[in-house]
């Protein structure tokens, strides 16, 4: 697709490329979307309540019941709903409910700290019969003021799951038996709270003695005693105890040793247990990353993270992402082992790219800098488990801190890079243009937008879902990156026609060059037509009055923003100019 008036720029630290001008994250999203909704009833009457996703404010996920709806009897799936309040939202697969009554009971043993006897403490016993209020059970107040525990009585999740609510409207009055509501609008009735470190301990050492107790009475002398489960089973072992004197007598009789090896047996984590365990793990994890429960690849190992940013041209949205271990956690720091997961309908763009990728990663020393394709999705290997379009591809990248012109911007004050830094980045750049001619491509959309800074400092270049084998038609172009010849063939008319050389890309390293060393583009402030006429009129390159720039620098600009492209310099005499030569960056260093 040609240039669209609609692209738009945004400073984006998960490195996705950009067009002229700006557009808030907010704008990038529809109204907020209700999944698994059902219509309330009793004091809630006429209120929606379900998982909310795309809310400007509330986690995807998180549970919230709306306002009473303006109609609350016509209402349906796929329908736009507004409150009385005036909030919109859109009503996705609504909820079978089923009637729920009885007793909720949870066997507290020991919380999280007790093994395999029963704690001391009594159980939670709480009737929920009749109500539609949801119950957590052995739950604790978290530093973020949201509750942490085991729900029971939900609309939507299974009985004994743990969950976090949103964060409370009233933290101080999270007691036990009490009702409780958080700003997204849920209700919750509190149970028995989480047993301290010391009540778990307690009862530990109480079932430890019970369980002694009854080995006196029950069992030889000779047997061993029972660890009775307690604290130290969590951990699969025991206390220590003094070792018993040697002696010539003969081993204990069978049913000792079967009682003592049934002990240790017992003293294992059982399965519910461990799933309980893991389950925090994860409640954890999904807290600290920001995960979405999406999880993508043949084997779901890759977790997505986060509210999506679409893509320049709207065909594709760009999640954070994580790898998973074998427990389905994500591996590593939360920001220095992200990845950058790209998922587009557009199967035909996001599968030239990763060719493109794959062809430049093949290219051996002159492979560029280039972040690292980690791995292409096609849509049988996507394997979604939300329901994603089977028709949808992705990409899974290495990911930047922030992209080279949300940097240039935040240092537009020292008037852009310079020094070490300017030499680096216009190193990269050189690199990348290097191994995509080297390729055989032309990339033209090299722009700062198309480069990220690592979490390390250094620059690598993104996106090459517009790079073309020379000779070929462009699919694509930003003004700000495109020459002259372009340009006017684009105003005449002729631009699906254009045939494309090499020499686009270097007056694109020109104008990006440009950019490095002042902070800003040479064409700040303009439209995109304005750009585009500009660049059919011009005669010549004129370069200005600019501060402070380095003469090295400012001759390889101007060198590479020739009107007449057969005289722009190659990529080789690029490497050659003395601004590379003289700075340490000599063609040996490619």
């Amino acid at each position: 697709m040609l240039y669209n008036p609609n692209k738009s720029s945004n400073g984006n630290p998960l490195g996705t490329n950009s067009r002229i001008g700006r557009i808030s994250r907010t704008q990038l999203y529809n109204i907020p979307e209700i999944e698994k909704w059902r219509i309330l009833d009793g004091a809630n009457a006429g209120c929606v309540q379900g998982f909310v996703k795309k809310h400007p404010t509330i986690p995807d996920g998180d549970i919230i019941t709306t306002s009473p709806l303006k109609a609350p009897n016509a209402v349906g799936r796929s329908m736009i709903v507004t409150t009385s309040s005036g909030s919109k939202y859109k009503l996705l697969e609504p909820l079978e409910v089923g009637k729920k009554s009885g007793t909720m009971t949870v066997n507290r043993g020991g919380g999280f700290f007790g093994g395999g006897g029963t704690a001391s403490r009594q159980s939670s016993s709480i009737n929920v019969e009749g109500t539609n209020i949801p119950v957590l059970d052995d739950w604790k107040l978290l530093d973020n003021d949201s509750v942490q525990g085991f729900v029971f009585n939900h609309p939507t999740i299974p009985d004994g799951r743990m969950i976090s609510t949103s964060t409370l409207k009233n933290p101080r009055g999270a007691k036990e038996k009490v009702t409780i509501n958080t700003v997204s609008g849920s209700t919750y009735k509190l149970g028995v709270p989480e047993m301290s470190a010391v009540e778990a301990a307690a009862a530990a050492a109480a079932d430890t003695a019970a369980a002694a107790a009854a080995t006196s009475t029950k069992a030889p002398a000779s047997a061993p005693a029972s660890t009775g489960g307690g604290l130290f089973s969590f951990f699969n072992k025991a206390p220590s105890t003094a070792p018993a004197a040697k002696s010539k007598s003969s081993p204990a009789p069978a049913p000792a040793r079967a009682a003592a090896a049934a002990a240790v047996v017992d003293s294992s984590p059982s399965k519910k247990e461990l799933e309980k365990e893991l389950k925090v793990k994860k409640a954890q994890a999904t807290r600290d990353y920001g995960l979405t429960g999406e999880r993508l690849g043949e084997d779901g190992q890759w977790l997505l993270a986060g509210q999506p940013i679409k893509s320049t041209s709207g065909k594709s949205l760009i999640f954070k992402a994580y790898k998973a271990d074998s427990d389905g956690l994500p591996v590593g720091d939360v920001e220095g082992d992200a990845f950058v997961v790209k998922i587009s309908s557009n199967d035909l763009t996001i599968e030239r790219e990763a060719s493109n990728f794959q062809r430049i990663a093949q290219s051996g020393i002159t492979r560029g800098k280039f972040v690292e394709l980690k791995e292409y999705l096609p849509a049988d290997k996507m394997n979604s488990n939300s329901g994603r379009s089977k028709k949808q591809v992705g990409l899974v990248l290495e990911r930047g801190a922030e992209d080279l012109k949300t940097y240039l911007a935040r240092k537009r004050e020292e008037g852009g890079l310079s020094g070490r830094e300017l030499r680096e980045a216009a190193s990269a750049a050189a690199q990348c243009i290097q191994a995509i001619h080297n390729s055989g491509l032309v990339w033209t959309d090299m722009k700062t937008e198309n480069f990220v800074v690592m979490p390390n400092g250094e620059f690598r270049g993104i996106d090459l879902e517009s790079a073309i084998p020379a000779g070929g038609t462009p699919v694509d172009y930003s003004p700000e990156a495109c020459p002259p010849e372009f340009a006017t063939a684009f105003l005449a008319g002729e631009a699906p026609d254009f045939t494309l050389e090499t020499n686009y890309d270097v007056w694109s390293f020109g104008m990006m060059c440009f950019e490095m060393a002042n902070g800003y583009g040479y064409f700040d402030g303009k439209s995109p037509i304005q750009i585009t006429r500009a660049l059919s009129n011009m005669e010549e390159f004129d370069i200005g009055d600019v501060d402070g720039l380095d003469g090295r620098m400012k001759s390889l600009i101007e060198t590479c923003l020739q009107v007449n492209p057969k005289k722009r310099p190659t990529v080789p005499q690029i490497l050659l100019h003395p601004y590379f030569l003289t700075t340490g960056f000599g063609p040996f260093s490619f």
